[in-house]
């Protein structure tokens, strides 16, 4: 399974979409560092506590 989609919305929801049709979502949580993406060719996203509010796309 190869991801083929990366989207963040919002306050910070990652959508991330698979080459078989399957997605997966990761909403901010109020408390604690939901998620982070580091990759080739991409700036690092961190999303703390209540999510972000400054993205720059």
């Amino acid at each position: 399974m190869v991801s083929t989609e990366t989207e963040v919305t919002g306050q910070g929801t990652l959508s991330l979409g698979f080459d078989d049709g399957s997605r997966l979502s990761v909403e901010p949580d109020p408390d604690y560092e939901s998620w982070n993406l580091t990759g080739s060719g991409i700036d690092p996203i961190l999303v703390g506590p209540g999510g972000e509010t400054d993205w720059q796309h």
